[in-house]
């Protein structure tokens, strides 16, 4: 099997890759990557590093990528049948010109990859990885742009190649906190069910909480699961507005004075202007991971939102099934949430088959909900899996 696997700067796929083939490893598969970034590194000794290679013209650089193309395309010729080879390679390269395509169509036949992946992370997660490297130059909104771009390509990719080959390429996009266990185990068992997970993921009590963990968990020892809390840069959305209604507190009167106390501009062509936001990019703070200015995170508010969206689509359309966990309120009604109800919709108009899993009784549960799983509502995750079979036909 051939795999190639994309993703921005800043994730450390290489660290990645080789927990994917230790976990290969442990039923028996060999697996050997060989990274494309790598190799052009060891073809510019003493000159360039992978934090400065991209500030080489063009044409040397596309020359570079063609001869570690070549190198790679020798070593997975020399590879056995049995051996699973991950072309470690990004599909967009960004630098200060913007962004390059890093992938070519006829690179690609040749290679002919059996699977393309794109792994993902956090935005503030990748920024730190990039500040580790010595490459923090991008904004978040950039990041969110590339990370779009590089699942774009690599999609684009998967489905171009599989009309030219004559046979199917499955794509995936692989949230990094699922660990490398999730790809290791499309490898090794291309044909088990592959399930999105929904569940509500805010305002749920301590007991509901671990209700829906222990659902996760589950399943995920049954069958392959795509989690959508892998992701979790809402956060940022979240700690930016309750930061912003605190810097508005403390600091909208004084801005107010100091506009009204600053003589009018000469250029009628501008005004001040201060709103709820203002004090917000005035400041720094930490996420979690590299620390943040609210005028970058202004920037990339609504397309962390609307990332989200796309991104749980694009799980769901990549999965067999939706597997939707409804807690049960104390007096026995549903919790379903309005995120989980959109992903029930989504899946079954794009024919996904929708398995309920609700504690409740049944008959509680809204037709805007049974009538997408119809025969399929279970009081426990155990009959839900009774009713698969382990393996898609």
């Amino acid at each position: 099997m051939r795999v190639l696997l994309t993703g921005q700067v800043g994730l450390d796929k290489a660290s990645y890759a080789e927990g994917v083939r230790a976990e290969c490893a442990r039923v028996g598969l060999s697996l050997h990557t060989v990274s494309i970034g790598r190799l052009i590194v060891e073809r510019a000794p003493g000159r360039q590093s992978e934090a400065t290679i991209l500030n080489l013209p063009k044409n040397e650089l596309q020359a570079l990528r063609a001869h570690a193309w070549e190198r790679l395309q020798a070593a997975a010729d020399q590879a056995s049948s049995q051996e699973v080879f991950v072309a470690n390679s990004h599909a967009v390269l960004r630098w200060h010109h913007g962004p390059v395509p890093a992938l070519e169509l006829d690179v690609l036949m040749r290679f002919a990859p059996d699977m393309i992946v794109t792994l993902i992370d956090d935005v503030d997660l990748i920024k730190q990885g990039l500040r580790e490297r010595g490459t923090d130059i991008f904004q978040l909104w950039e990041l969110l742009a590339w990370r779009e771009e590089e699942i774009y390509v690599s999609r684009l990719a998967s489905e171009g190649l599989a009309r030219l080959l004559g046979r199917p390429i499955p794509f995936y996009v692989l949230p990094k906190k699922q660990g490398p266990q999730l790809l290791a185990r499309l490898i090794a068992d291309p044909h088990a069910w592959r399930a999105y997970l929904s569940f509500p993921v805010t305002g749920l009590p301590d007991d509901q909480r671990r209700d829906v963990d222990r659902f996760k968990q589950r399943l995920s020892q049954e069958i392959v699961c795509f989690d959508p809390l892998a992701m979790s840069e809402r956060s940022i959305v979240s700690k930016a507005n309750s930061l912003a209604e605190e810097a508005n507190r403390s600091l909208r009167m004084g801005l107010q004075a100091m506009l009204e106390a600053a003589p009018p501009p000469d250029n009628r062509a501008w005004s001040p202007h201060i709103d709820d936001r203002t004090a917000l990019g005035l400041l720094q703070f930490d996420s979690g991971g590299a620390p943040l200015t609210g005028r970058e995170v202004l920037a990339a508010l609504e397309a962390i939102d609307s990332q989200i969206i796309a991104r749980d689509y694009t799980l769901i359309e990549q999965s067999d099934i939706l597997v939707a966990y409804i807690p049960a309120a104390l007096d026995g009604s549903p919790r379903i949430s309005a995120g989980s109800q959109s992903e029930i919709f989504y899946a079954y108009h794009n024919g996904k088959t929708v398995y309920i899993v609700f504690p409740g009784d049944p008959q509680r549960l809204s037709p805007w909900v049974t009538e997408f799983a119809p025969g399929r509502v279970f009081q426990t995750v155990d009959e839900c899996l009774a009713q698969l079979t382990l393996r898609r036909d």
